[in-house]
C-alpha cells in the first residue's frame, strides 16, 4: 500500500491564502519537505470515507507526513499542539486564519475535493484540551463534511488516541479510513540514508552506496532475526543515525563487525552514537595537541578532555540555553592556566557537532537536536545520571508538544545508561517514550509495587488480543523527592507504599483504566481526565486525604461506558462532588469483591516474580507474614491457590511457595491477562473462589 493509492481521491487544490493575524496553528506548508516513504498497514477502510486517519506509534513521522501532505497538495495544515480546543473552534479557528467571509466556500470545497486540510497532532490536543475538545472538534468535521464526496480531511495520531478517534466515528456512523504508519522498506530506507548524507553536502556515490549496502548486511547478521531487523533498520531516528555516522574515513562497517550478535538494536544504535563522540574527542585532543605543543607541551591527560560526558552536558546545555561556558559541567583535570583556552578551542568545535543540527528560520537562527535517536540519547544519559537532570526537565518544559513524542529508543537509552534502575520523578519523560512502542497490535503495560525492601517497576508490552506478553523490562525504582511522579497513567497498575505525585501544574492529568493504590495521591493540575473501559476499570485508593498542589483544586471530567466501572477511596471525598458519586470502601474486607480479589491475587503474583525464568517462587515466611499477615480475605484467597494447585510447596524446597504457571489457567487466571487486570477475563477465577469459599463455609 503506497501514500498514492491512499490520496488516489484528492486533488491537489487552488491557493489557500492566510490572513496577516491569522492564529500560530494554522500554517500554509510552502517549503519543500524531506519525505521518503514508509510501508502502509490497512486498518479500517469505508466506503464513502469522510475522513482519512494516519496513526503511528512515536518518532515514526507523523508530522512530517502531516507536512508533505500539506505541501503537496495546497491544503491547510493546523498543528493541535498550538491551541487549547473548546466548543466551536472549529469554526473559529479558521475563520481568524481565512476570513468568515471566505468559511462558507471553503468547507463547500472541502466537500466537492477542491480543498484540502490536514489535522496534526490529536494525541497532544488529548492531554492539552481533553477527549471532550476532541469530541466537539469530531462533530464539527462531521457537520461540515455532510456532503463530502472525498475524504479531504487527514487526521493524524498516535496509536492509543488514534483508537479512540477511530472507535468515536464508529459508534457514529462516522465513516474513515484508517491507516498505521509503518517501518521503511529496506530499498526505502537506503534511499532515505542517502538523501540525508547528501543533504550533509557530502558527495553520494557507488562507494557511498556500497558502504551503505555493507552496514545492512552487518546489522542483519547481528540482529539474526526478521522480526529485529525491520523496526530497528526502517526507523526513522536510527536512519538518521546511521547517516550522520557515515564519514568517508571512518564509517561504521568496522564498529558493526566487532559488535556480538548478543547485543540488542538499542545496544547498536548506542556503539554507533558512542563512536560519534570518540570521534569528536579525537578531533578537539588532535587541535589541542597542535596547539598545546609548545605553550603547555607538559599535558598528558588527553583521555580527560571533551569526554562523552563533557560533550553530552555541553550539547544539553548549548541547545537548550545557547551556553557554552561552565554552568553544568567544568572539566578539573584541566589546570587553570589553560582553562581560557581550553574553552575557546571548544567554542570552535561545539556548535559543529553531529548531535547539533544548526538552521536559520526567517532570520533566526535555530539550534536543536540533529534528529530524535540525538535528543532522546543526550537526555536519556542526563536524566540516568541524575546529576544535570534539570538541563533535561527543562528541555521538555520548553517544547511542551514534544514532551509527548519521545521516540521509542528514549526508554531503551535510558535503561542501558541507568543500570535498570528509574529515578522515581523520571516516570513521566521514560512512560511518554515506552508508550510510543505502542502499535495496532501492540499495548503497553505498567506495573508499580513494593518488593520487601524496594519498588519495582515492570515495564512491559503485550499482544492486544490474547494479552499475551512479548517483552519485559524490570527496573528497580530509586525514590526521590517524596514520591513517584507521573502526568498520564493509561493501563498501568500501582500500589506503592509512599506518595503519587499527578501532574507538573502546567499539563493536564489523563487517568485511564489504571488501579492506583497508593499512600497519598497528590494532584497538581487544573483538569483531571478519568475514564474506563468495561473490561478494564479504573481504581483509585489513597489512604491518607488527596492534596492539591499549586494548581488548586482540579476540574475533573469522567468518561465512563459504566458507572461501575469507576471506584474511588479516599478519605475525604465527600467533599469532592463530582467524584463522591464513585465512592468505594477499599480497606472494608467484610464487603469482599473481584477488583478486591484481584488485588490480592496481584500482590501474591508480584511476589513471585522474582526468580525471572525460574519457576517463579517465593520465601513462605515473606509471603505468609508480610503479604498477607492477619487479614483472613487475603489468607483465605491463598489457601485457594493452594487448593487449586496454582501454589504449591515443593518437597525439596518446603520454604518456598511456587507457581504453577500452567494452573493458571483452572482458575480463570493467566499471566497476561493478571498484568492488565482484564476484568472480563479475571472474572471467572474469584466466581470459582466464591464457590470453593461457600463451600469450605470461610
Amino acid at each position: 500500500m503506497t501514500l498514492d493509492s491512499i490520496m488516489v481521491d484528492i486533488n491537489n487544490c487552488s491557493q489557500i491564502y492566510l490572513l496577516p493575524d491569522k492564529p500560530n496553528s494554522i500554517d500554509i506548508i510552502n517549503e519543500k519537505i524531506f519525505y521518503i516513504q514508509p510501508e502502509y498497514k490497512e486498518i479500517t477502510v469505508n466506503k464513502d470515507a469522510k475522513f482519512v486517519l494516519f496513526s503511528a506509534s512515536g518518532a515514526i513521522g507523523k508530522s512530517t507526513l502531516a507536512k508533505y501532505l500539506a505541501h503537496t497538495k495546497r491544503g491547510l495544515y493546523w498543528n493541535l499542539a498550538k491551541i487549547k480546543l473548546g466548543e466551536n473552534s472549529l469554526h473559529g479557528t479558521l475563520a481568524r486564519a481565512i476570513g468568515y467571509d471566505k468559511l462558507g466556500d471553503f468547507f463547500k470545497n472541502l466537500n466537492n475535493g477542491n480543498a484540502f486540510m490536514v489535522i496534526d497532532a490529536f494525541d497532544e490536543a488529548d492531554m492539552i484540551s481533553g477527549r471532550a475538545a476532541i469530541d466537539f472538534l469530531l462533530n464539527d468535521l462531521n457537520e461540515i463534511s455532510l456532503n463530502s464526496k472525498v475524504p479531504s480531511i487527514v487526521l493524524l495520531a498516535r496509536t492509543e488516541t488514534a483508537v479512540y478517534i477511530s472507535e468515536y466515528c464508529k459508534n457514529r456512523n462516522i465513516r474513515l479510513l484508517h491507516y498505521e504508519i509503518s517501518f521503511f522498506s529496506e530499498y526505502n530506507a537506503r534511499t532515505f540514508i542517502l538523501e540525508k548524507i547528501q543533504q550533509s553536502g557530502k558527495p553520494v556515490n557507488d562507494l557511498v552506496r556500497q558502504c551503505i549496502d555493507q552496514q545492512f548486511v552487518e546489522i542483519k547478521k547481528l540482529l539474526k532475526d526478521e522480526n529485529l531487523v525491520k523496526p530497528f533498520v526502517g526507523y526513522a531516528p536510527v536512519l538518521e543515525a546511521l547517516a550522520s555516522a557515515y564519514d568517508e574515513e571512518r564509517n561504521t562497517i568496522k564498529l558493526l563487525q566487532k559488535l556480538t550478535s548478543k547485543m540488542s538494536s538499542a545496544d547498536i544504535i548506542v556503539n554507533i552514537l558512542e563512536d560519534l563522540l570518540i570521534r569528536e574527542h579525537d578531533k578537539v585532543c588532535s587541535a589541542l595537541r597542535e596547539r598545546w605543543q609548545n605553550i603547555f607541551p607538559m599535558f598528558s591527560k588527553w583521555d580527560e578532555i571533551y569526554s562523552s560526558t563533557e560533550q553530552l552536558t555541553r550539547i544539553a546545555s548549548y541547545i537548550i540555553f545557547n551556553e557554552i561556558e561552565d554552568v553544568y559541567y567544568k572539566n578539573e583535570e584541566i589546570p587553570s592556566q589553560m582553562y581560557d583556552d581550553y574553552i575557546e578551542v571548544i567554542k570552535g568545535f561545539l556548535p559543529q557537532h553531529p548531535f547539533i543540527l544548526n538552521s536559520c528560520i526567517g532570520k533566526n537562527n535555530i539550534c536543536d537536536f540533529t534528529g530524535p535517536a540525538f535528543r532522546d540519547y543526550v537526555l536519556a544519559f542526563i536524566l540516568s545520571q541524575n546529576k544535570c537532570e534539570e538541563l533535561a526537565i527543562e528541555y521538555f518544559s520548553k517544547n511542551q508538544e514534544l514532551s509527548h513524542c519521545s521516540s521509542q529508543l528514549m526508554f531503551d537509552f535510558y535503561i542501558i545508561f541507568s543500570g535498570s534502575r528509574i529515578f522515581s520523578n523520571h516516570f513521566p519523560f521514560l512512560y511518554d517514550s515506552f508508550k510510543a512502542k505502542e502499535t495496532s497490535n501492540i499495548i503497553a503495560k505498567l506495573e508499580i509495587f513494593n518488593s520487601e525492601d524496594e519498588i519495582v517497576s515492570i515495564f512491559s508490552l503485550a499482544n492486544i488480543h490474547d494479552c499475551k506478553t512479548i517483552s519485559e523490562n524490570e527496573l528497580k525504582v530509586k525514590i526521590v523527592k517524596d514520591g513517584i511522579y507521573f502526568n498520564q497513567l493509561s493501563n498501568v497498575y500501582i500500589d506503592i507504599p509512599c506518595k503519587l505525585f499527578l501532574g507538573d501544574g502546567n499539563s493536564n492529568i489523563r487517568i485511564n483504566s489504571s488501579s492506583i493504590i497508593s499512600e497519598e495521591i497528590w494532584f497538581n493540575a487544573q483538569n483531571i481526565f478519568i475514564e474506563a473501559k468495561k473490561s478494564l476499570n479504573t481504581l483509585l485508593v489513597s489512604r491518607k486525604p488527596v492534596t492539591y498542589g499549586n494548581s488548586g483544586y482540579p476540574k475533573f471530567e469522567i468518561r465512563l461506558e459504566d458507572d461501575k466501572d469507576l471506584r474511588i477511596s479516599f478519605p475525604n471525598i465527600e467533599i469532592m462532588h463530582k467524584l463522591k458519586n464513585y465512592a468505594y470502601q477499599f480497606e472494608d474486607d467484610n464487603n469482599l469483591d473481584l477488583v478486591k480479589y484481584i488485588h490480592v491475587v496481584k500482590k501474591i503474583a508480584n511476589t513471585l516474580r522474582k526468580h525471572g525464568k525460574d519457576t517463579p517462587a517465593r520465601d513462605k515466611e515473606f509471603i505468609d507474614f508480610t503479604v498477607i499477615g492477619e487479614n483472613k480475605f487475603r489468607r483465605s484467597i491463598l489457601e485457594f491457590l493452594l487448593s487449586e494447585g496454582v501454589l504449591y510447596i515443593d518437597t525439596k524446597e518446603t520454604h518456598l511457595y511456587k507457581l504453577n504457571i500452567e494452573k493458571l489457567g483452572t482458575v480463570g487466571l493467566n499471566w497476561g491477562s493478571l498484568a492488565q487486570g482484564n476484568i472480563q477475563i479475571l472474572e471467572s477465577g474469584f466466581i470459582k473462589y466464591s464457590e470453593w469459599k461457600n463451600k469450605n463455609q470461610i
